[in-house]
């Protein structure tokens, strides 16, 4: 006999087995399994799991139900759910290997943005540009992108927004349709009531006769930069012609 420290994996613990030099003679130590145990090292449990234990691909517990390992299935793990790994494929420039997808045992080989297929051996084309989800090998774009493989944009039309905006999406234009909406039904109930007072024309518009009041001697334009009167240099006066002299009107009496 050996310490269990001698051997692999200390032949799983004194539970499952012991270490000990083999029958034969040689000098190098072995497991010897107990009951239910076998391996190398005595940790696969065949216990009541049957005669081919979980077949490799689990592990059989305390309740004798096989605990599969990821890409196995079955009642003694014999079904292999993820065949090549999920496709592990090689990047043509960096030569770095990496699976399309991960192995689920429940679900199976769950794959990565752009590819599709059991075994996520289907691309779909540029990978939907990582814009969309890849079914069967055809690309099914998100919104705000179009095209087989989701590399363009989509603008939206005029009702989409609309409908965005109501629904809250737009706050800044929920809030103008909101003001919109109270200044319609404002001018709207304010006319029902000035009809029934007794207005009619424009007179029964809301705040029309505040407004044109206010309006009607506004100046159409008003300069920017124009110079209050206060500032402003008046012209000189104009000065009075003299009267003529006695001098003068004999000059003139002269003239031919």
């Amino acid at each position: 006999m050996h310490s269990q420290a001698a051997c692999a994996d200390s032949c799983g613990g004194v539970e499952r087995g012991s270490c000990s030099l083999p029958s034969t003679g040689g000098f190098e130590p072995i497991c010897l399994c107990k009951s239910k145990f076998v391996g190398m090292t005595c940790l696969t449990s065949v216990g009541d799991c049957g005669t081919d234990g979980c077949n490799g691909g689990g592990v059989c517990g305390s309740d004798s139900v096989c605990s599969c390992y990821d890409g196995y299935a079955g009642t003694h793990c014999e079904t292999i759910t993820c065949q090549d790994n999920c496709t592990v494929s090689t990047h043509p420039v960096s030569g770095v290997s990496s699976a399309n997808g991960r192995c689920s045992a429940s679900a199976g080989c769950i794959c990565k943005d752009g590819f599709s297929g059991a075994q996520c051996n289907v691309e779909c084309p540029s990978r939907c540009h990582g814009h969309g989800e890849c079914t069967d090998g055809a690309c099914t774009c998100r919104d705000g992108y179009g095209d087989y493989d989701c590399s363009k944009l989509v603008m939206d039309t005029y009702a989409e927004v609309l409908m965005g905006g109501l629904q809250g999406f737009y706050p800044v234009l929920l809030v103008t349709l909101v003001a919109l909406m109270a200044l319609i039904l404002f001018c709207l109930v304010g006319y029902v009531v000035n009809r029934w007072r007794g207005r009619f024309g424009t007179a029964a518009i809301p705040m029309w006769e505040y407004y044109a009041k206010t309006w009607r001697n506004a100046p159409l334009f008003e300069p920017i930069f124009a110079v209050s009167a206060a500032t402003q240099t008046p012209p000189p006066p104009k000065q009075a012609n003299a009267p003529l002299g006695r001098s003068s009107r004999a000059s003139r009496a002269n003239l031919p």
